[in-house]
């Protein structure tokens, strides 16, 4: 994994306490308590997502309303959705950029703009009976936990259209989901002191762990190091446990009475191809830009050190689809459009990237041409030596690069 894990955004706990409460901030890597925000501006919080725009969302049962915070200084932001639902379970991001809450009191999932506040009409109504947990698959899939229909049902997110469900008869009220590394959607049900495992395109059951570790479980969020942080009711605190099983500690307690969502920052990862590159590539960094789609516009850039494979790992703190530019210093830029990150994170974010670019314009010039020539014939420490015009890494500015950047001359990397 690539070093932006060094720096990771802390996982959020709401803790509903007594009608009231507020949201948690735990450090993604320790469990150390970090604070809290949002007393005061939630009343029964529950679900928890990250908005298109770096905002976090928050749903109270008991006002019948979302709040939005700054997701770094957990400022209040303001708030939509009152009037068109009843006592608001779990919210989670859509591929079509809108936020999906589940109304309990209403049995129906009703969509907002979650920028402007706007209603976009609902769905599920007749397939789903005290919808709890709401998450979106890789693909897009909506998945619907039925608290009192004991099931898992699917959707079509921007149709409503029904896909079918599962889980009767192994779960006992669903409360909340979430995709892991091993590829299932893992499941929790506050009547059960475990998590189960299914293939979320057949919905054939694979297996249950935690036993012993949670009791009365209830919120689940993939963390950056890819382990399942699981609430439970009855003990107060987070478990940490890994897909597999293994159980790797837990923390909150002291600090929490009812975590019954939780979220991690969805972590972004993907491999760069850094042609004609001989070098150590763990030198390298990469700037990966996180884009409205259609737009040059950045809602937030990161920049990340690449593993020697070339491995990249970012924390994306953005629920929602972006096009998302990628480029290496000598290199120029590749632009992934419409990419869909959900609440569990994004993999496969692979590029290929052209090399060339020596003063880091997005295009391979004459300008390019001149750093090289003024660089040329020297070597990692002489006086003129540049790294940017060492094109193939092997630490000498020779006629290999002038090969390199020759071949790609006049080439532009997308905007």
């Amino acid at each position: 994994m690539g070093s932006a894990l060094a720096q990771l955004p802390p996982t959020l706990v709401s803790d509903w306490v007594s009608g009231a409460g507020s949201i948690q901030r735990y450090d993604a890597t320790t469990g150390q308590y970090l604070g809290t925000f949002g007393a005061g501006f939630v009343s029964g919080p529950l679900g928890i997502a990250y908005g298109p725009n770096g905002d976090v969302l928050v749903a109270s049962y008991s006002s019948d309303r979302i709040t939005r915070f700054d997701a770094v200084t957990g400022q209040y932001k303001g708030q939509f959705g009152t009037g068109f639902f009843s006592n608001a379970e779990g919210l989670a991001m859509g591929p079509d950029n809108l936020v999906y809450v589940a109304s309990n009191g209403t049995n129906n999932v009703v969509r907002f703009d979650p920028v402007t506040g706007q209603y976009k009409g609902t769905l599920g109504a007749g397939f789903v009976n005290g919808p709890a947990g709401v998450r979106f698959g890789p693909d897009g899939t909506l998945y619907v936990m039925s608290f009192s229909g004991g099931n898992v049902t699917r959707f079509v997110p921007q149709t409503g259209q029904y896909k079918g469900q599962f889980g009767a008869g192994f779960l006992s009220s669903p409360w909340d989901a979430e995709f892991g590394a091993d590829g299932y959607l893992h499941v929790t049900s506050v009547g059960g002191p475990h998590v189960m495992r299914f293939n979320a395109a057949t919905g054939q059951y694979a297996g249950v762990y935690g036993t012993g570790f949670v009791n009365g479980a209830v919120g689940i969020t993939q963390a950056p190091n890819q382990m399942m942080n699981v609430g439970s009711l009855d003990f107060g605190w987070v478990t940490r446990l890994q897909t597999n099983g293994k159980y790797e500690g837990y923390y909150g307690w002291t600090f929490l009475q009812s975590p019954y969502f939780l979220q991690a920052a969805p972590m972004a990862r993907g491999n760069i191809d850094l042609q004609d590159w001989v070098g150590d590539t763990t030198l390298i960094t990469a700037t990966i830009e996180i884009r409205k789609p259609g737009t040059t516009t950045p809602i937030r850039t990161l920049t990340t050190q690449l593993t020697s494979s070339g491995n990249f790992t970012i924390p994306a703190t953005l629920n929602g689809t972006f096009d998302i530019g990628i480029k290496a210093t000598h290199w120029l830029r590749k632009t992934l459009t419409n990419v869909f990150i959900p609440s569990s994170g994004r993999v496969g974010l692979n590029v290929s990237l052209i090399n060339g670019d020596c003063d880091g314009d997005n295009t391979v010039t004459v300008f390019d041409y001149d750093l090289l020539s003024t660089a040329f014939d020297s070597n990692l420490g002489d006086p003129g030596y540049d790294p940017n015009a060492d094109l193939d890494g092997d630490k000498s500015v020779t006629v290999f690069d002038y090969d390199i950047l020759s071949t790609n001359f006049d080439l532009s990397g997308d905007n």
